[in-house]
């Protein structure tokens, strides 16, 4: 299961029917988003009960992170918020390597309008470049293929958080990303 929020539908407004899970907050303040981004983010969740459920039990009950992972990321481009509840029983296999953030974007039906990658997730450009947040990737350090793809992008300058969503192994942990967009946009 996966849902894309665009900013423009999100209530500020909200009545706070529903109190998030300790360890949802602390996860997501403690990310290295922005603090507009963050508050956006809580802002969508005080107004989706649905969502905040969801994130709340995951959060919660860490059984559940053995089946289910949320990777929760914001689009610069299409200024929105994605959730995917990645299956973990189910590994999806290609673009990049098996199990990558990418591969998972495109096994939940999102494309190249959400998450560029010119080579198909073969390690031979960098438009897949994303900023990990929070949360630890199975990967926890690139390889130096990865570095060395990091660096040739001029329109999406490597951060500290970058890395190749094709080569981003989702790990045991929910991921907090961001898929910047290029500075000419």
């Amino acid at each position: 299961m996966s849902l894309i929020i665009p900013l423009t539908d999100i209530n500020p407004n909200h009545t706070k029917d529903i109190e998030l899970e300790p360890e949802l907050s602390l996860f997501v303040k403690s990310s290295q988003w922005p603090q507009e981004i963050q508050a956006l983010f809580f802002d969508f969740l005080y107004s989706n009960v649905e969502h905040a459920s969801k994130l709340n039990l995951l959060f919660s009950n860490t059984d559940f992170l053995h089946q289910c992972i949320p990777l929760i990321a914001y689009s610069e481009l299409i200024e929105s918020f994605i959730i995917i509840y990645s299956d973990q029983t189910q590994e999806p296999p290609e673009p990049g390597e098996p199990g990558s953030v990418l591969s998972y974007f495109r096994s939940y039906g999102y494309g190249e309008n959400v998450l560029c990658s010119d080579c198909y997730g073969q390690l031979s450009c960098s438009s897949c470049s994303v900023e990990v947040h929070n949360g630890i990737p199975e990967n926890k350090e690139p390889r130096d293929e990865e570095y060395d793809m990091l660096d040739i992008d001029n329109e999406k300058p490597a951060t500290e958080f970058s890395r190749l969503s094709c080569q981003t192994l989702v790990g045991k942990t929910p991921l907090i990303l961001t898929i910047r967009k290029p500075i000419n946009s």
